[in-house]
């Protein structure tokens, strides 16, 4: 029996990302940073008045290529398909994001992402490993 060629099958995928994937700017949450001098309230980390405005970015935007697995069937109806059941309505993904492994880690924060002219919410992320190795993160997200 062959030895299956795990190596070479990671190569092949990061490849295949490279060659077909799309652009993806991931937006990672910044702790806020307050003026000097603000009051912080101790039960919410916020500041006491309302009219203080944060000094830095809410986010941080990180660009990494990225293969679309899944996305919006029509451009004339972008929603996600939904449906009621016991559980009440439900609707599904919009779109899953095959990311490497080795660019996970930049991004293991981010809560949204756009790509393509649309924002999407991120609902959940699944590792993949081959021979105990990660080599792959599946991103479920939801457009805004």
């Amino acid at each position: 029996m062959a030895v299956p060629d795990i190596a070479g099958f990671v190569a092949a995928s990061q490849q295949l990302r490279q060659q077909f994937g799309v652009e993806c700017v991931f937006h990672v949450p910044q702790a806020p940073t307050w003026p000097a001098g603000t009051r912080i309230n101790a039960d919410t980390g916020e500041p006491y008045s309302a009219m203080v405005k944060r000094t830095n970015a809410e986010f941080t935007d990180v660009t990494k290529t990225v293969l679309l697995i899944l996305k919006q069937g029509s451009p004339l109806r972008p929603q996600a398909d939904t449906h009621f059941s016991e559980a009440g309505l439900l609707s599904g993904m919009d779109i899953i994001l095959d990311v490497d492994a080795a660019d996970y880690p930049d991004i293991v924060d981010a809560t949204e992402f756009t790509t393509q002219g649309l924002s999407y919410k991120i609902e959940e992320r699944k590792p993949f490993t081959l021979a105990g190795d990660e080599y792959r993160w599946l991103i479920y997200a939801m457009e805004k």
